[in-house]
Order: structure tokens, then C-alpha cells, then sequence
């Protein structure tokens, strides 16, 4: 009997063991689920419109000098967005007679058609092509991408705790197809929108990614243009893996946007119609010329004065006799 009991403790003991309780991470309260949260739709997606150029409004001149380069441009982007800097340059340039006005008035025309809806930063500066390298000889170029989006039941203030992990989560996510971003080259900047109907917050994120080349750009804008096209899933899913959010439906990808931009700028040699684009900002005399000039009047008029006071102590009675005939 002794031998039975033994052995029916050892088997109570055997199938009443408990697994070893690993401890947990609390999930921080700015992640917890909010109750009765639904995700609700936000601003609407933007469909990046790429902008063509209209050749009917072109010169001789534009067309046989600037329409090479030009075309180069708009074949490496499939867009003509970003090359409208470098047909200005050109037509003020080469054209500043018979070209460069009509070219400006069809960036500005394009400019206003596609300001809400473009996939780029147009700009109506003239400027360098974005595909030129960077060289002691040209103007450097800063070649980016932004990322436009709005996060629903998050703050700017819990955020902004997370906006390593988000960084992170963005450059894995692009990192599949290209290995020249990294997370020291993307910058956030976060704006608090609105409430929604169930009184969560909404808040906007842009993310810009900077690139070290024109393929760069166009690589990243394209992966991030598939995204927004066909749902943020796989950035949402990145996201609450790094618990930067809850739900995968938080994120809306609303708009990106590319942009090439001169950091340093070359002197304009040749004139143009447009000269407020081109010349260099007036400037004032220095304070000393300015002192220089009032002195040396100063002094003149005293000389003046001195030698007029001589010359009438000298002749002043003769000349007097003589004038009044005496």
C-alpha cells in the first residue's frame, strides 16, 4: 500500500506541473487599444498626375537646343515634373529672346494644373537637370522624397516618442528593393489635424527620405507610390511589430511627392526678360562711401565759399566801380 500511495503522489505531482511563466512587457498605455476603436476613413488618397510638356508653344530655338536634353529627363522619370527647372535654364540661356517667356508661362500653366495632384515639387526656377552629378563644377543637388501621411488614434506627443521605430520600420520596408536609404538620411516633421467622430486623435506625418542620386529618388518614389496604391498593410504591419501602433488600419499614405533642389547656386551670365530671376539683389552703398561722398561735398562747397569771400576783399570795390559805370 505503501509503494501504491508513493506512486499516486509522484503521478499527481507529474500532471499538475505548470509550465515556466516567462515574464512580459507591459504594452505602453499610448499603444493600448482604444475601446470601441474603428478605423474610419481619413483624407483622401492623392493620385500622383504626371505632368507632359506642351511642345506646341515652343520655339525654333527652344526645340533645336533644349529639347535633347530635356527629353533625357523625361524619359529617366517618365515624368516631366522634375525637368522643367533645367528647360528654363536652358531657354533662358540659349533662347532669352523668342523662348524663355513662353516657357515660364507653361511651367506656371502646368504649376497651377497640377499643384494639388502632382507626384513632384514643380518649381518654375530655373535650375540644373536633376540627373547632373554633383561636381566642383555644377550647383550640388538635394534629391528627396516625402512621404505624406495621416496616423488615426495616436497624438503627436506619443508619436514623437515612437519616431525611431517608425524611421525604421519605413527604411525596412523600402529596403527589399533598395539598399541606399538609411535611417540617419529621413527626417519627420508631425502636425496635430483633428478629432475624429469617436474623438480620436488624427495626425499627419511627412516623412522625407534623402537620397544621394536621381535613381535614388526615383526608386524610392516609386516603391512608396505602390504603396499608397495599393494599401499601407505591409508599413501598418512594420509598424505594430515595432509597437509604434495597434492596428494595421492606423496608416493612410495620402501623397508622395519628389523634389530636386540646387544647394548651392552658379552666377547667372546671361540675361533674360525675367531679370528679377537672375540678377544679383541691388545692394546699398557702404556707410563709408557714404561718408566719403557727404564730406567731399562738404568740402567742396567750403572751398567754394572761402575762395568767393577772397575774391571780393581782392576786387570787390573795382569790380563794383566798373559795374555801375563810376
Amino acid at each position: 500500500m505503501r509503494v501504491v500511495f508513493g506512486l499516486v503522489l509522484v503521478g499527481a505531482t507529474q500532471a499538475t506541473r505548470l509550465p515556466t511563466y516567462t515574464p512580459q512587457p507591459d504594452r505602453p498605455a499610448a499603444l493600448a487599444t482604444p475601446l470601441g476603436y474603428s478605423h474610419l476613413p481619413l483624407l483622401p488618397v492623392v493620385h500622383g498626375v504626371r505632368v507632359a510638356l506642351n511642345k506646341t508653344s515652343w520655339s525654333p530655338c527652344v526645340t533645336h537646343l533644349c529639347l535633347a536634353d530635356v527629353a533625357r529627363c523625361e524619359s529617366f522619370f517618365d515624368d516631366a515634373c522634375l525637368c522643367y527647372p533645367g528647360l528654363l535654364r536652358c531657354a533662358q540661356r540659349q533662347c532669352p529672346v523668342d523662348g524663355a517667356d513662353a516657357m515660364f508661362a507653361s511651367c506656371l500653366q502646368a504649376q497651377a494644373n497640377n499643384d494639388v495632384s502632382n507626384r513632384c515639387d514643380l518649381s518654375c526656377v530655373p535650375s540644373t537637370y536633376p540627373l547632373s552629378p554633383n561636381d566642383d563644377a555644377m550647383a550640388s543637388m538635394d534629391w528627396t522624397v516625402t512621404a505624406s501621411l495621416t496616423i488615426q488614434g495616436v497624438d503627436t506627443t506619443s508619436f514623437n516618442a515612437s519616431a525611431f521605430e517608425f524611421i525604421e520600420a519605413l527604411v525596412s520596408v523600402l529596403h527589399p528593393r533598395t539598399t541606399h536609404v538609411a535611417s540617419e538620411n529621413v527626417s519627420l516633421a508631425t502636425l496635430d489635424l483633428y478629432f475624429d467622430i469617436v474623438n480620436e486623435p488624427v495626425i499627419q506625418v511627412n516623412a522625407t527620405v534623402y537620397c544621394d542620386s536621381p535613381a535614388t529618388m526615383n526608386l524610392t518614389a516609386s516603391l512608396l507610390e505602390v504603396m499608397r496604391d495599393n494599401g499601407t498593410w505591409v508599413l501598418g504591419t512594420k509598424l505594430v511589430e515595432a509597437r509604434v501602433l495597434f492596428d494595421t488600419s492606423q496608416v493612410d499614405l495620402q501623397a508622395v511627392v519628389a523634389a530636386a533642389r540646387e544647394t548651392t547656386t552658379e552666377p547667372a551670365n546671361v540675361a533674360s526678360s525675367r531679370t528679377s530671376e537672375v540678377k544679383s539683389p541691388t545692394r546699398g552703398l557702404p556707410p563709408w562711401t557714404i561718408v566719403g561722398i557727404v564730406l567731399g561735398c562738404v568740402a567742396g562747397v567750403a572751398l567754394i565759399v572761402v575762395f568767393g569771400y577772397w575774391w571780393r576783399n581782392r576786387n570787390g570795390a573795382q569790380s563794383s566801380y566798373i559795374l555801375h559805370d563810376i
